[in-house]
């Protein structure tokens, strides 16, 4: 049984290289031919997809310092996505490789990476890892004068202020965005 998203997602290795730094640190990149259908298309698209993998190797495991997905174009590689998570500890280079093309299936299909890989958790955080503090500070209060003589009143605690991200008011179905379309 597939999985949602393979069913018209095809990849082959191409090739590899690997390089060792002075620093000790590793360098693999790997070079992919990706065929895919968007849903209801009715022909196929292909390209050529490069993954970049920056990592110490570990006695036990690796330690990824950060990666790149690119698709090759006419102008040459762009860039798709960098990889920074540390939420995820691999075994081999191969593993954090395959992580970086499911997240290329993820991004070419537009379907949730928890869909192609079932063992990926974006809450999960490694053993002995800290986790990060989220950033509590607060924009500016802005106030506004009026350049004719008359200043403009200060907003009141009574109101909420729009920018406030406890204060979002809930859209009208008008404002949401469509994804019908991903």
């Amino acid at each position: 049984m597939k999985q949602e998203g393979t069913e018209d997602y095809e990849t082959r290795l191409l090739y590899d290289q690997h390089v060792l730094t002075d620093n000790d640190i590793h360098v693999l990149s790997s070079i992919y031919a990706i065929k895919w259908i968007y849903p209801g298309a009715m022909t196929p698209m292909s390209s050529r997809v490069r993954l970049t993998c920056v990592y110490s190797d570990l006695s036990t495991a690796i330690s990824v310092h950060g990666g790149s997905i690119e698709k090759w174009r006419d102008g040459g590689w762009t860039l798709i996505d960098e990889f920074c998570d540390d939420r995820e500890d691999f075994s081999t280079p191969e593993d954090a490789r395959d992580r970086l093309l499911n997240y290329t299936q993820s991004f070419l299909l537009g379907v949730p990476l928890k869909k192609i890989a079932k063992n990926y958790n974006p809450t999960d955080n490694p053993a002995g890892t800290p986790k990060r503090k989220t950033s509590t500070m607060v924009g500016p209060k802005i106030r506004l004068v009026d350049f004719d003589g008359n200043r403009v009143k200060k907003p009141t605690n009574d109101k909420k202020d729009d920018t406030d991200p406890d204060n979002y008011s809930k859209k009208t179905d008008q404002d949401d965005p469509d994804f019908d379309w991903v």
